[in-house]
């Protein structure tokens, strides 16, 4: 509730890393796939990345505070409660099982992109974001919004196959 992202020690509980978000709850959360970096989004709305190695400004090794995220991402109007990563392989573009969550941006989808992440909302929209460039270190200011599905409900979570 206090809008930490908090990394754990699974065995001890100890926490590990903080990173401070906002003062809204935090409602979902994933690992990039390169283990180093994490997807969150919550009740203000957008969508954040954080760097385990210290990015964003803060300690590198033992517990505490690690800071802000890397990358934000606003866009939704309302709570933000689920989010997916989706890599590709590739300049073949999205796996047959991928292809339907990005069915309407595959033609946008550059040879090298490699990561999407993906946010659903109770705004009633799906939001698909580019994070080319993001894991090679740009942090070159652009929209990284490809799409914006709208599903016509509060989106409670996302199911990618």
């Amino acid at each position: 509730d206090a809008g930490d992202v908090r990394v754990c020690d699974t065995t001890s509980r100890a926490t590990l890393r903080t990173f401070r978000a906002s003062g809204h709850s935090v409602r979902a959360v994933q690992w990039l796939s390169d283990g180093k970096r994490i997807v969150s989004g919550g009740d203000d709305a957008i969508v954040r990345i954080y760097d385990l190695g210290g990015g964003g400004g803060g300690s590198v090794g033992g517990s505490g505070d690690s800071g802000g995220p890397i990358l934000q991402m606003p866009g939704h109007g309302d709570a933000i409660r689920s989010v997916a990563v989706l890599r590709f392989k590739g300049d073949k573009g999205a796996t047959a099982a991928t292809a339907t969550a990005a069915a309407s941006v595959a033609s946008k989808i550059k040879e090298d992109i490699r990561t999407l992440a993906i946010s659903g909302s109770y705004d009633h929209t799906v939001r698909v974001w580019d994070l080319e460039g993001m894991l090679d270190g740009d942090d070159e200011p652009r929209d990284r919004c490809m799409a914006v599905m709208d599903h016509g409900a509060p989106v409670e979570d996302l199911l990618v196959l």
